[in-house]
């Protein structure tokens, strides 16, 4: 399904019981971007090609970009506004898909569960069973729960301190939300014509990017406050149970996938996780150093794709801000790291 404009082919959905078709994807250059987030989603609702084939048992997958301001379905959506850059991601990936599912023998297709499936960067498509992202995540709990016990029994751990976190981000994730979305407003105000035909305008990705983008900066901002004033610890706690709330939150307004076996939400916590562990049980510089690079690794590699998406939505602003200030909070590791205060001086006050 194509639309015109520069977003990135993107696998929007697959067959149910897809193991075998990811299997047969694995390891071919497609040239688009997958997560299996809305994978669920997506099937239960009718607004794609492949919707009439899908009940009667055929195997496939939904592939689009999202477009650019109001062009679709209007007389601007015409050849030129396609990018050649799109056309041939398109190409790329259905010449691999062709030269593999042409090879091989149909007959042998079978009736699988469904994988979690994602892209990365210089690897391609990563697929296993959802059992291993629900027990990892489990486990990234439970590791989240023994690291707060030991801060407590270091005396490094206030619940005081961890509520006053709680409450800190909360409160400035949504101030800054709010000024998104009247900032966002005044935007639109500008665009009245385009937003009247299809609630977007031209440009709207770049200022999605642009808002997204002051507000990760203000969230440092703010990480970097409420570091000096409650220490790095808690927030390192906080952050990690904050987005797994909001992901709570999402799966029930949206019916979207459980967030502990949605890759990107999933592996961002277990960095905020790992980036807790950091603070309390790493003293050497250097292996410090090396382990934060590891947690931001996790907490960056399957959301940035995610969050870059989102730039294209024509729904507002108040959303895509809200999941970049949520995520932000889980550099409160590496925030502390750099301009934290020493336990000891927290204690003394």
């Amino acid at each position: 399904d194509a639309r015109p404009g520069n977003a990135p082919l993107n696998l929007l959905k697959t067959s149910p019981g897809d193991a075998w078709l990811l299997k047969q994807m694995t390891g071919l250059p497609l040239s688009m971007w997958a997560a299996s987030w809305k994978n669920l989603q997506e099937r239960n609702e009718f607004d794609t090609d492949y919707d009439v084939f899908q009940p009667t048992g055929f195997t496939g997958i939904v592939m689009e970009n999202e477009a650019t301001g109001t062009r679709y379905h209007t007389a601007r959506d015409t050849v030129d506004a396609i990018s050649p850059r799109l056309v041939q991601a398109y190409g790329q990936t259905m010449l691999a898909l062709t030269n593999r599912f042409g090879s091989i023998d149909l007959r042998t297709r079978a009736e699988g569960r469904d994988l979690v499936f994602f892209t990365l960067s210089l690897i391609g498509l990563v697929a296993y069973p959802y059992w291993v992202m629900l027990t990892l995540s489990c486990l990234g709990i439970l590791a989240w729960l023994v690291l707060v016990i030991i801060a407590w029994r270091r005396a490094q751990f206030s619940l005081k301190r961890f509520l006053l976190s709680l409450l800190g981000l909360l409160l400035g994730m949504a101030l800054i939300v709010v000024c998104a979305q009247l900032a966002w407003g005044v935007i639109e105000a500008k665009q009245v014509a385009e937003v009247a035909v299809d609630s977007g305008f031209e440009g709207s990705a770049a200022w999605q990017a642009g808002l997204m983008s002051v507000a990760a900066l203000l969230m440092i901002a703010l990480l970097v406050f409420l570091t000096r004033h409650l220490g790095g610890i808690h927030l390192a706690a906080a952050a990690p149970l904050l987005l797994l709330v909001t992901g709570f939150a999402a799966n029930s307004m949206t019916k979207t996938d459980n967030p502990l076996t949605t890759a990107w939400l999933a592996w961002s916590f277990l960095g905020g996780v790992v980036g807790l562990g950091v603070l309390l049980l790493t003293k050497q510089p250097v292996w410090k150093v090396v382990l934060l690079s590891l947690a931001a690794l996790l907490i960056v590699a399957l959301a940035i794709p995610r969050i870059w998406m989102g730039t294209y939505t024509r729904e507002g602003a108040w959303l895509t801000v809200l999941v970049v200030s949520v995520w932000m909070g889980l550099f409160a590791p590496h925030v502390e790291a750099i301009f934290g205060r020493s336990p000891a001086a927290l204690t003394n006050r």
